[in-house]
């Protein structure tokens, strides 16, 4: 049951990131951010039942998320300076960039848990 919670959560926090990517507007940030913390939240709530590595497995991608998170966050300040004379677009197409790489970070790292998780959930073969 535990598993299964956290999966929903981290696949609610992938569609919001993916809202994200499509669109930055405040709106979709904002939602984001609330899925995240609510992931995180609900990760402390469960970790007594986690194994150890299963624990910093879902940890490790959180961080990437907030990452993800820093980054938008970031592009939406560049936003607000578009018209300014001082806009930077390398930094710009940096920040996209770097958050495509998180994407694609946490997104191979989710494909990764969910075959660990669905290991855990196969009865297991009495031997003999």
């Amino acid at each position: 049951k535990v598993y299964n919670e956290l999966w929903k959560a981290l696949s609610e926090l992938k569609f919001k990131g993916n809202d994200i990517w499509g669109e930055l507007n405040q709106t979709n940030l904002s939602d984001f951010s609330q899925s995240l913390k609510y992931t995180k939240e609900s990760l402390e709530i469960n970790g007594i039942i986690l194994k150890d590595d299963d624990y910093n497995n879902l940890n490790e991608i959180l961080q990437i998320f907030a990452n993800f998170q820093v980054g938008k966050t970031r592009l939406m300040e560049f936003r607000k300076h578009l018209t300014d004379s001082g806009f930077d677009i390398e930094a710009w197409n940096t920040q996209i960039e770097e958050n495509r790489k998180y994407k694609t970070k946490y997104e191979k790292l989710l494909i990764d848990l969910r075959k660990k998780f669905q290991q855990k959930r196969r009865p297991r073969q009495a031997s003999g």
